[in-house]
């Protein structure tokens, strides 16, 4: 029982976790993509800014030291890794600033 409560304790604790990232997520990349135009946004499938759980944690399958595998959904970087590289810079920039 020590054992199941430690892992939902941890499950908890890390949910918490990914819903502070994800509204950081929303909050830097909600901006850059309502810039797009109708006609873009016409053409495109629409996918909500926001994270998507892969991995153990999303499987129920993670233990307590188990990492926890995030994948950023909804940007519209066009296969650009620049653009990538830069966006995913602004999110560590911003997330870093909020280490204590």
């Amino acid at each position: 029982k020590l054992f199941e409560w430690k892992l939902d304790s941890v499950r908890k604790e890390r949910e918490s976790v990914i819903v502070m990232i994800e509204n950081i997520v929303k909050q830097i990349f909600d901006k850059t993509s309502t810039s797009n135009t109708l006609q873009e946004l016409s053409k495109a499938v629409i996918v909500p800014v926001g994270i998507k759980q892969y991995g153990s944690q999303a499987s129920f399958l993670a233990v307590d030291s188990s990492d926890v595998d995030l994948a950023v959904t909804g940007l519209k970087i066009g296969g650009d890794k620049g653009s990538q590289l830069r966006e995913m810079r602004r999110l560590f920039t911003e997330l870093f600033s909020l280490k204590p």
